[in-house]
């Protein structure tokens, strides 16, 4: 067996995906050269286990560090689930508060999508008033209006060293030894659409 996502499991399993600390660093990188600092983490997590809302909160507070912008934790907002109802439920409580972020950094698409929808029944214009940037560049983050800027995983790279992996466990299987588990890391890449002025 041979996971393929965005951390590995915890019982010694081959394990492909992104860097999402990196990732999430370079998003937070592009919104920060756009001029936003008050930037808001919708799916984020602050504190706990270092699954994939920890990792890609902790290259968001990467790059605020060297931006020199503080880390603000009120701006962490952690989401049941990352569907399109949690993202728009997010983005509504983040505009109801007095001191409203002027970008959202969405851990998926699908909280992104929600977000957008939220923002524009509330008179928020992306990219005037907010920037909004999600994960995985599914595709109806290209169908958006606006398109929404989100970070690719090279996901032609994941199936093929995903089944590689496979196939060598499988070849091995019956000849001796089984080499030890891999946790093999991919390309990613940050694809700039309406959503971020693009």
């Amino acid at each position: 067996m041979v996971l393929l996502g965005e951390r590995p499991a915890e019982d010694g399993t081959d394990h492909v995906g992104i860097d999402n600390v990196r990732a999430a660093r370079e998003a937070t990188e592009h919104l920060l050269s756009r001029g936003r600092r008050r930037i808001a983490v919708v799916g984020g997590m602050v504190r706990g286990r270092q699954g994939t809302d920890r990792l890609r909160t902790d290259g968001y507070r990467e790059a605020l560090a060297a931006a020199g912008v503080p880390f603000d934790a009120d701006l962490v907002v952690p989401v049941d689930a990352y569907h399109w109802r949690d993202g728009a439920r997010a983005a509504a409580a983040l505009m109801d508060r007095k001191a409203r972020p002027d970008a959202l950094l969405c851990l998926n698409d699908h909280l992104a999508l929600g977000a957008l929808r939220a923002l524009y029944e509330r008179g928020s214009a992306v990219p005037g008033d907010l920037d909004v940037v999600g994960f995985d560049d599914i595709e109806a983050s290209r169908f958006s209006v606006p398109s929404l800027t989100t970070v690719a995983p090279d996901k032609r790279e994941i199936a093929r060293v995903a089944v590689s992996l496979l196939l060598e466990r499988i070849e091995g299987a019956d000849s001796g030894p089984m080499p030890p588990v891999r946790d093999h890391s991919v390309g990613h890449r940050l694809v700039v659409r309406e959503s971020t002025g693009g």
